[in-house]
């Protein structure tokens, strides 16, 4: 398996069987029920396979409780190696951590034994004294928010649910264009419920969702809405946002 360091300037690029990293200059700890097992100024963002989510890594010193384990499941794209688990008190984090296939396995071109870690384990990660939300947030990932006139009409199973030409266009680099939309022009706004979900974007912030029923199907978490959005991206705020992928979106006549 290959491992590559990221030359500054240069386009990151991720490809099956390969791990693209970098240091990271910033001071990150995290947290788990109030006590820290990690503590690092020599952190690195890593990129597995065409994975464009990054992880953190650390050099193993730098992980209190850290113990391997004997998980061989190889995980993303069959490059994890050496699994640990972490042990906090009286309590067990199963795979917490793993190393990758190199040379010398667990290392990252002479940065000494690191470990890449599941984030999501742990219940709180500072940026040096900052909170961090999810994953850590990718230096290359840009979000760009843009009000247009453009019509967008959105159907579920042949039912128009909303159609708009005051929609805010969320641009994110590697993902679908997403089309929030102001709860006023959900014209069919009694065919959908809230649920429990919610889930956590480093960029965006915390998601709340909506089920729909539409011609007797049911379409469970079809839409997202960020309340509190992060600083930068009030313009989202209560707006409603369909999952492309699960329904049809048309923008301008032509479905997206």
């Amino acid at each position: 398996m290959a491992s590559h360091h990221r030359t500054p300037g240069k386009r990151l690029v991720s490809e099956p069987e390969t791990v693209v990293y970098e240091e990271s200059p910033r001071w990150i700890r995290g947290y788990y029920q109030n006590t820290k097992v990690v503590d690092s100024k020599k952190a690195y963002l890593v990129w597995e396979g065409t994975n464009h989510i990054p992880f953190w890594a650390f050099p193993i010193k730098d992980i209190q409780g850290l113990e391997p384990n004997n998980n061989k499941d190889g995980g993303r794209e069959g490059i994890r190696d050496q699994w640990y688990d972490l042990k906090v008190g009286s309590e067990t984090i199963s795979n917490f951590a793993w190393s990758i296939h190199q040379n010398t396995p667990g290392s990252i071109s002479g940065a000494g034994d690191v470990a890449i870690v599941a984030s999501q384990k742990l219940d709180h990660w500072l940026e040096d004294d900052e909170t961090i939300y999810g994953h850590p947030r990718s230096p290359y990932a840009r979000i760009d928010v843009r009000a247009s006139s453009r019509h967008v009409r959105v159907d579920i199973d042949g039912v128009t649910v909303a159609e708009t030409k005051n929609a805010m266009f969320l641009y994110e680099n590697g993902l679908p264009t997403r089309y929030y939309i102001n709860t006023i022009d959900v014209k069919r706004i009694d065919l959908f419920h809230p649920v429990s979900l919610n889930t956590i974007c480093p960029y965006k912030g915390s998601a709340s969702y909506f089920s729909a029923v539409v011609n007797g199907k049911n379409y469970d978490n079809i839409v997202w809405t960020y309340l509190e959005p992060f600083e930068g991206l009030e313009r989202i705020k209560g707006r409603w946002c369909f999952y492309n992928e699960k329904l049809d979106i048309y923008v301008d006549g032509e479905k997206a």
